[in-house]
């Protein structure tokens, strides 16, 4: 996903590429926004634009092997992490993670259930 597939929201979108041009981009970011909102396409696209390696004008190439990966999901330093059980609140699945990845920060999918 490109910034230039986002529909709207140009003030974030120029904000995000401004951290990346000049190399100020802070160690956590949260998107937030409604269900059915943009939150996770701007995400995606911010992530693409900062490991593109042909970035130009503001957005990302979206053909070198970075944008390929990044638009795949596959790309080895982008993770997606999920509760797996409903009922769990929140301070749970934190506190049960954090140990998870102190102990292993290479856990496998199946250690992550088992922990959870």
């Amino acid at each position: 996903m490109t910034f230039s597939q986002i529909q709207g929201n140009a003030e974030v979108v120029r904000a995000l590429a401004g951290m990346v041009d000049a190399g100020r981009v802070p160690n956590a970011l949260l998107f937030q926004d409604e269900d059915g909102g943009q939150a996770m396409e701007i995400c995606l696209a911010f992530v693409q634009y900062l490991y593109c390696r042909s970035r130009a004008t503001g957005d990302s190439c979206g053909i070198c092997p970075q944008c390929n990966k990044t638009g795949k999901l596959i790309h080895p330093d982008v993770h997606f992490i999920f509760p797996t059980a409903s009922s769990m609140l929140s301070v749970q699945f934190s506190r049960q993670f954090r140990e998870l990845v102190l102990k292993n920060p290479r856990f496998t999918e199946d250690e992550l259930a088992a922990a959870l």
